[in-house]
Parts: C-alpha cells; structure tokens; sequence
C-alpha cells in the first residue's frame, strides 16, 4: 500500500527531528555541582526527571520515534476535535437565534389549552405575548382590580420578584368591592346569584365577591344577558362582585388557582392599553369572547351567516329567541342578524326540527341552519283549587279531638276525598285527566292537631314526576258537627281512670265527657300535639333546567364546560 503525501512529509519530520536530538546529545556536558549546594549523603539516591526516566536504556531511539508518533496523533485528533466543536457552536447560535426570532413574531391564543373540545374553539381575539426565557415568568399571577378605571389589570413575575403587566380586562364592578388585599379561595364551572341568574368561571375572594362572566338566563351558553354584557367599563349597581367577559373570567378561572393574590386599587392609571369594548346587539344570546367551540361568532365572518354548530335544546312550550344562535354579516361587514329570514316551529310538539336562515336573494343568497330539539323535560304543575295555596283547614267538634278520632276512617276519608274534589295537575297549563296509573296521595303515619304533610306525586305523558307537599290543619271548633263516631262511641263515667294531661284532679264531672272508653293513651291529643316534623310551606323545588341531556353524545348538542360542580352565590 502507498503511503500518502501527508504521511511521507510526517516521516521526513520525525526523522530531521531525530537527528536534532541526536546532536543535541552529543553536545550535553555533565552538569558541575553549584557552589552553594551541599552534598548529597552518601547512599542517597538523585532523584531521575520523568522524561530521563523514559529515555533511558538500550531503546533510547525507538522511544523517542513511538512517542512522537504517539504525540502526532493525539494532536492531530485535537485538532479534528477543536474544528468539530467550532461548527457545533456556529450552528447552535444560528438555530438559537432563529427560534428567538420566531418565538418573537408568533402569537398565541390567551385561553389556556383545556380539553380538546374547549381547544378547537378559541376566542377570535389574540393576544401577542413574549416567552418564558424573555419574560422570566414563573408560573403565578397577581390580579388588580382598578375601581377608577372598572378594568382588571393580571401582572406576572421576574425572576427577582418584581411584576411586570400581562393584559388589561374590562369589567364591571358592584358596590360591595372595597379597596384592600384578598386572595382566590374556591372556583366554580357555574353559579346562580341571588336573582336567579346564572354565572360561568366564578373564582371566590373575601366574603362572598367573585370574578365571574355577566350573568346568563340560564345554565346555557345560549342565553347571555346581553344588558348586562353592554355594562362593561360601568358600574353595576344590582352586582356583588366583579363581573368579565366570558372569554376573560375564563382566563382568569384557568390561569388564578386558589391562593392567588388579589389587590383591590381604589384609583391608578393602567399600564398597558386595553381592549376597545364594543357593545352587542340584544337578539345575540352568545357572548363573542366565549371561547366554547360552539359559539357562533368564532366562525363568523363577511358575507357569511354563521350558526351554532350543535343541536339547540328546547323545553316544550317555550318561545325560542331564534336569532340567539346566529350572527351574520353582510360583504361590507355590516351586522345584519336582524334581516335574517326564517320560519318559526311549534315547540308543543316533541322532536328535533331544522331552522334555515336566509339573506337576500338569488345566487348570492347567504344560508345557514340551526337544528332545535324540542323536548319535555318539566315535571306536571301539582295545586289545590280554587287559590293553588296548597293547604286546607278540617274543623272538629271538641268531644272528637281524640287521638283515635284524629286517626280514624271516617276523618281520613274525609280529607282525602277533600282533596281529590279539589286537586289539579297541570301540563303547559293544561289539565292532566287523572287516574289511579298517574297520581298517588301519600299521607302521614299519624295525624296530630295543628299541621300535618300529605305528599302528592303525579306523571305527565312525558314520563315527568312531580312532587307536591298539601298542608292539612286540624282544628277544634264549637260549632263542628257531633259524627256519628261520636255518639255511638260515648261512655259512661267509668272511663273517668284515664285522664287527660290537662286534668290536675279526680272529679268525675271534669273527665265524662272527654274520652271514649277507647282510648288507649294518657294524653290529649288535642291539647298537648307534638310538634310537625314537616317542610316550611313551600313547593318542592324544580330542579334547573338541563344544558344537555345526561348521556348524549357531546358534539350533538351544547353541554356544560369542563369545571367544577356549580355553587350558588348571592
């Protein structure tokens, strides 16, 4: 094998650096001891340098060739090292700078990523934020609520703990808000407020204020209280708390866990400028900044009518606000919702029914359709005739207010026919015809005077069960008519051994006329009643109205958002 160009010119060095060597040794003189240096003692050893120590012996010269051989190569495999590390330096500083670059000019969406349904559909506005390595973020947030500016200003952290701005939020602002320091404490997916009005993405702090969405009909996506939305940038007289857009009290119940630090500033200017806040029509039942998949304003656009994408569930009987799930825009960018066209669906009847929406006329005709299921899911109407007050009063003449009597047939027949006479049970305001497969009339185990609790229970055609508790009242009267229980029951004086709890004495005059012989127990119904373990008088609540039916398929209608179990708030 030939050797190379490269390894001849290397041979020609080791050997002209051999022969220098060479002559180098033939020059080397013995080293004279230096004056001021003692001797040695004798059988001391003098110490051998390394590089003798190598040198010596008969293969002096072979040594010398193998280690400088030995020397090249390691130098030339530094040298392939050195260069290698110079490109892999050049080429990271080229891929740094260039992912810098990007992460400078991207956006993102400012929803945090949730799950795939709530990812799919992001709020149209972005926001343009800076990375972690720029921005020295780490991972906690302080909220600010301004009072002078009704705005909610989120601030981040540097590494050294100073805050630096994220974004500013519009809001509205009750009077029970203070200046002062809180802290987020709890969170919920939904709440209700004491007007009946539903809430999304609440996050608790002080003593019953909250950061949450303005307020909705109901536990729908559907239907956003478009007065109260208009109030942003205001103060709200009728609220307790802090009231955002959807799209940001869902920021806020994504990014603000419990712990979170929360200033309430009375006045301040804000440090970053805020969205522009434009107001809404009220025939739109979405929030534009709802981030949910569904709404119809992340698919809206000019010349173009957009819809809700899932099936809208409707309870029997109601009117539907058909406009609630669409938004449409003509080729100039003008709102014309309001224009649309449309037939209306008789919501009496159950079934699913497709709505088509149109604008204008011949090719360029703009269309769209929602799907409606009309559904029953409201129990029957139970009441009394003739006020719906739901009690009724039986007067019993003072020789009968007897524990027995009290629990007798003949009183018992006599409420329960009481009750039928006048009992109704409503579907959509109609009467339900009753029958014993429909309705059931549940009473107490015992009747006692004062009050007691008769439960009614009935089904409508829908298979809806609603519950109903009838208040009944037992009271003694003088002028009550003498039964016939009474008279063919009356004793003689003999049953004057069983008193009454009232009776302090034996005389016989007192006790005659008080008690069957019957009775088996020493006290007086009538006059020492034990208290009623019954409800207050109030209907059995209704349980809230269904955003989506228990076990359907998700993408087919419009469910809750992901989040905790709702709470009610006042």
């Amino acid at each position: 094998m030939e050797k190379s160009d490269h390894d001849m010119e290397e041979i020609e060095n080791i050997e002209e650096l051999e022969n220098l060597m060479t002559q180098a040794e033939r020059l080397d003189l013995p080293d004279e001891p230096k004056p001021d240096q003692p001797d040695e003692p004798d059988g001391a050893e003098e110490p051998i340098p390394e590089e003798a120590e190598e040198n010596s012996g008969s293969g002096t010269g072979f040594d010398r060739k193998k280690l400088l051989r030995i020397g090249s190569i390691c130098l030339q495999l530094l040298l392939v090292i050195g260069i290698v590390g110079v490109f892999f330096l050049i080429g990271k500083s080229v891929i740094d700078h260039t992912m810098l670059k990007e992460t400078k000019s991207s956006t993102r969406y400012v929803i945090s990523e949730t799950s795939a349904d709530q990812s799919e559909g992001a709020m149209g506005e972005e926001e343009q934020e800076t990375s972690e390595e720029e921005t020295g973020y780490q991972g906690a947030y302080h909220i600010d609520i301004n009072l002078k500016q009704y705005a909610v200003v989120i601030y981040g952290y540097q590494e050294d703990g100073t805050e630096f701005p994220v974004k500013v939020m519009n809001c509205t602002i009750g009077p029970d808000i203070k200046a002062g320091d809180y802290t987020i404490t709890q969170a919920f997916s939904w709440a209700q407020d004491t007007d009946g009005n539903w809430h999304m993405y609440n996050s608790q702090f002080g003593n019953r204020l909250w950061l949450q969405s303005v307020g909705y009909g109901k536990r729908t996506h559907d239907t956003l209280l478009t007065d109260e939305y208009n109030l942003l940038t205001k103060e709200n007289e009728k609220g307790n708390g802090v009231r955002l857009s959807v799209g940001d009290a869902y920021w806020i119940y994504k990014n603000c866990p419990e712990g979170t630090k929360l200033t309430v500033s009375k006045d301040g200017d804000l440090p970053l400028e805020r969205a522009e806040f434009e107001k809404i029509d009220s025939v739109y039942g979405w929030d534009p900044t709802d981030p949910y998949k569904y709404n119809p304003w992340l698919h809206a656009g000019k010349n173009k009518i957009s819809a809700a994408t899932a099936v809208v569930q409707v309870e029997r009987g109601e009117e539907i606000p058909y406009l609630a799930n669409v938004v449409a825009f003509d080729a100039k960018g003008k709102a014309v919702t309001k224009e649309l066209e449309y037939k209306e669906i008789d919501t009496k009847k159950v079934g699913k029914y497709e709505v088509e929406y149109t604008y204008g006329e011949g090719e360029k005709q703009l269309k769209a359709s929602v799907t409606y299921e009309i559904k029953d899911t409201t129990p029957p109407v139970i009441r009394l005739k003739p006020d719906g007050k739901n009690e009724f009063t039986v007067k019993v003449a003072p020789s009968n207010f007897t524990e027995k009597y009290l629990n007798g047939k003949e009183l018992i027949n006599q409420i329960v026919k009481q009750i039928k006479e006048n009992l109704e049970v409503l579907d959509l305001e109609e009467p339900i015809k009753l029958n014993s497969g429909n309705y059931t009339i549940t009473l107490p185990d015992k009747f006692y005077a004062d009050r007691n609790m008769v439960v009614i229970e009935a089904t409508d055609a829908y298979e809806n069960t609603g519950k109903q508790a009838i208040y009944v009242f037992i009271e003694e009267d003088e002028d009550a008519e003498t039964t016939v229980e009474e008279t063919t029951t009356k004793k003689p004086k003999e049953t004057t051994t069983k008193k009454t709890q009232e009776t302090t004495t034996k005389k016989p005059k007192e006790t005659t006329t008080q008690k069957p012989k019957e009775t088996t127990t020493k006290k007086n119904v009538a006059t020492t009643p034990p208290k009623a373990t019954t409800p207050p008088r109030t209907t059995v609540p209704e349980t809230d109205p269904p955003s989506a039916e228990p076990g359907a398929d998700p993408e087919d209608q419009i469910p809750e958002p992901e989040g905790q179990a709702s709470a009610e708030n006042s």
